[in-house]
């Protein structure tokens, strides 16, 4: 299941294509390459970067992927991933990024929708 931040960070080819690429992904259809920055699945991780098409794989149908971002290349999903770091760390001083989106989020984030079980 894929849970969208309603203010998604978007890059400018992401920012024109943003309610199709949803749309494709919650349809399940391959798509160009496009990254995902989302809560990562690993409580000792604080971001992971992964392809859009991975979505599609059994492994994320099974559990909540809460997507921050869309970027058109990984080297833009980096970029991405450490702006909202820093975005982060300058409005809360931590860099507790569940503890964060867990209000952005809105009811959607609970302990068991994620992996830290």
């Amino acid at each position: 299941m894929v849970e969208w931040l309603d203010q998604l960070y978007l890059d400018g080819f992401t920012k024109r294509a943003a309610k199709h690429i949803k749309e494709k992904v919650e349809k399940e259809k391959l798509q160009y390459p496009v990254f995902c920055v989302s809560l990562a699945f690993n409580p000792d991780n604080l971001l992971d970067i992964i392809n859009v098409n991975e979505l599609l794989f059994p492994y994320y149908k099974k559990q909540t992927c809460y997507i921050l971002g869309l970027a058109s290349s990984r080297r833009q999903a980096m970029i991405m991933a450490a702006a909202i770091l820093t975005k982060l760390y300058r409005e809360t001083g931590s860099l507790d990024v569940r503890s964060f989106y867990q209000k952005k989020f809105q009811g959607v984030f609970s302990s068991k929708n994620t992996k830290e079980e």
